[in-house]
């Protein structure tokens, strides 16, 4: 005699959804900035994206180009403060998806309020316009 499910009448059936969330409430945020409505004073100047209460863990981010700039050259890195921590500068000639960065081995964790900024390393972004996107976890209610 071959083996064979006995237990039908005492498994629960879990719906999609149907279960208490236990953890971090996890969510995707969008900013398109349009770069003519920004005055820079010179290059690598940089423009607040989001600010993220604390704590905050960011799982991962990027940027699409919707529109590109004027100025071939120019290009734009995503980090804090100016720096460019979380994806290295790329052109924003074209529109098109220009990078995502999952941040290697370890999320980014903001134990403090910060701020998610966009670097342009020309002052000649005239014309573009940018989505940025993070994918992240409020982690409050973990300690």
């Amino acid at each position: 005699m071959s083996a064979e499910n006995i237990g039908t009448t005492v498994d629960i059936d879990i719906e999609r959804g149907g279960f208490p969330s236990v953890g971090p409430k996890v969510g995707l945020v969008q900013n398109t900035i349009d770069f003519d409505d920004v005055t820079y004073g010179e290059a690598g100047d940089w423009v607040s994206v989001f600010t993220f209460k604390a704590p905050t863990l960011v799982l991962a981010a990027g940027m699409y180009v919707v529109t590109a700039a004027t100025d071939t050259s120019s290009t734009i890195a995503l980090g804090t403060g100016g720096s460019n921590v979380l994806m290295a500068a790329v052109a924003m000639a074209t529109a098109a998806d220009v990078g995502a960065s999952t941040f290697g081995e370890a999320p980014l964790y903001f134990a403090a309020d910060a701020i998610l900024t966009a670097a342009v390393a020309t002052a000649t972004s005239a014309g573009a316009k940018v989505r940025f996107w993070a994918v992240i976890a409020d982690v409050g209610d973990m300690a």
